[in-house]
């Protein structure tokens, strides 16, 4: 399979829904097209739409033959939830919603883990963000459990898109390199890149998202290299074949 990782500016100007078909021309030739979290529904609070009105905006755009993840805030019977939708041809063939961190809503596992299918046999594993960085932990090793249940291997990818920061890094590294070696599946992130204006607490000091760090990390142990440059980064899941596209 070929997922085109779409690594954007934390602040860029094709963060909104219009952009995503100039993005989906840019990456044709993939099958799967993976936005990063919160791209391109950023908006938290009144300004979220619901899931019906999400879903009417994405399903506008569609490409012969690339699906597309994306999402981010929207609201479910007043409740504002982090969802990633899975649209091909013009349809939503999923969804999945991750925990709200500053929400404090625990994972539960075996509540929310979801498959995703499309076209002619093609699959991938859908989580966001801190949903991936759970691990090494007891709630990692049996959120990966149902991740081989619902089909996860060398030809079903995990696939994370991420608004973070610091995928570089040691910790996030150990978490995805658990993932694709304890699910025998590819692990592809999508994160962003350049860095934000709004900041995170981190302990005792205040960070900014971004930094870039998109890749595939392969059940062997090793992984693409992580880039923090602004593109869309192909990569073949098959060959291991990677390589990169400019956004204008």
């Amino acid at each position: 399979m070929k997922i085109a990782l779409v690594q954007l500016d934390a602040d860029d100007a094709l963060w909104r829904t219009a952009a995503i078909p100039t993005v989906l021309a840019l990456s044709k030739a993939a099958d799967l097209v993976v936005f990063p979290e919160c791209m391109p529904f950023y908006k938290v609070g009144k300004q979220a739409p619901s899931i019906k009105q999400a879903c009417q905006l994405l399903t506008q755009y569609t490409h012969k033959h690339s699906a597309f993840i994306a999402g981010g805030y929207v609201v479910e019977d007043e409740a504002l939830r982090n969802a990633a939708f899975l649209v091909y041809q013009g349809k939503i063939y999923g969804q999945y919603f991750k925990r709200i961190v500053w929400q404090d809503e625990p994972i539960v596992v075996g509540s929310s883990a979801v498959r995703f299918e499309w076209g002619a046999h093609k699959a991938c594993i859908p989580l966001i963000c801190a949903d991936a960085a759970e691990n090494p932990t007891p709630v990692g090793t049996c959120m990966m459990y149902e991740a081989i249940q619902l089909g996860a291997n060398s030809d079903t990818p995990i696939v994370v898109p991420s608004y973070s920061a610091g995928l570089t890094q040691a910790m996030w590294r150990e978490a995805l390199y658990f993932w694709s070696t304890g699910c025998g599946a590819p692990v592809a992130i999508c994160g962003i890149s350049g860095q934000s204006r709004v900041t995170y607490q981190d302990g005792d000091v205040r960070k900014h998202y971004g930094g870039g760090g998109s890749a595939v990390f392969w059940p062997d142990g090793s992984r693409t290299r992580q880039s923090s440059k602004r593109g869309i980064y192909i990569v073949d899941t098959t060959t291991g074949i990677s390589e990169y596209r400019r956004l204008p």
